[in-house]
């Protein structure tokens, strides 16, 4: 399935916030929430999960939380998509858009250089619909997982399945699923 630019997708919406510190609210100041507990599931439980300023969506088998945070002098911006699913599984992934491409060419290979994740267990190289990825297999005696970075110009694409070790036997199956669902609008780069 090729990376595309995204049709007009329907979603349950909710006014952004962003957080205050003087608030008392618990995100960190900077992260702005654009919907909460959010999708239509299907009659499998999966929903389509569109970030509201990411240009991008994957299917996740639970209801998600879309989000901004700021950026900083070499990244412009990062939007996620994230959710915890009744097994306590947690799907996420996230655009770091970068300023200029090659700053985000430094941090893949960075990334994808030596072990760097507890409990990793296999590190490859992959190519994902024409883009160079990497994906990473951890498993420690608590959690398991695997997480995909995909390098789309001046964007890394992040997504990852992680779960408590109660839930790791069917837990790349899904990872599959997810990783294969990836859609992203190509933004122009510097």
């Amino acid at each position: 399935m090729a990376l595309h630019s995204l049709p007009a997708l329907s979603q349950t919406s909710a006014v952004p916030s962003t957080a205050q510190a003087s608030t008392g609210d618990a995100r960190p100041a900077g992260v702005i929430v654009h919907r909460a507990r959010a999708g239509i599931q299907d009659a499998n439980g999966w929903s389509i999960a569109a970030s509201t300023r990411g240009d991008f969506a994957v299917r996740v088998p639970c209801l998600f939380n879309d989000f901004s945070l700021q950026g900083s002098e070499t990244l412009a911006s990062i939007e996620a998509i994230g959710c915890r699913a009744e097994d306590q599984r947690k799907y996420s992934a996230s655009r770091f858009e970068y300023r200029q491409a090659a700053a985000a060419r430094k941090y893949f290979e960075d990334i994808s250089g030596p072990r760097r994740i507890e409990g990793e267990t296999a590190r490859r190289r992959i190519m994902f619909n024409g883009f160079p990825a990497v994906e990473v297999d951890f498993n420690s005696s608590s959690r398991c997982g695997t997480t995909r970075s995909v390098l789309v110009g001046a964007t890394v694409m992040q997504l990852t399945v992680a779960g408590p070790a109660s839930a790791c036997s069917s837990l790349g199956v899904r990872a599959a699923s997810f990783f294969a669902s990836l859609r992203v609008t190509l933004r122009e780069t510097g």
